[in-house]
């Protein structure tokens, strides 16, 4: 017969369960990531309504709008 033994959950020092504490980082890391790509798709979009002349007075080419959108471009603007 199997005898059945049941462990008490892995504990740091500080008695918190560190899975769950990763999970959770995780989870948020996630949620950030999510509501960052959520708002790239409505930049892009709102960037691709705009005219060709709306855009350049920004300073955006249209062939830039995925990377401006995406947060990564950034308009030389001299201080």
């Amino acid at each position: 017969m199997n005898a059945c033994t049941t462990t008490a959950p892995v504990t740091n020092a500080a008695g918190r369960q560190p899975a769950r504490g990763i999970a959770r980082a995780w989870a948020r890391s996630l949620g950030d990531w999510l509501a960052f790509r959520a708002r790239s798709v409505r930049d892009r979009a709102a960037l691709a309504e705009m005219s060709e002349r709306e855009l350049r007075d920004i300073g955006v080419d249209r062939g830039l709008l995925d990377y401006a959108a995406s947060g990564a471009w950034h308009r030389d603007v001299p201080h």
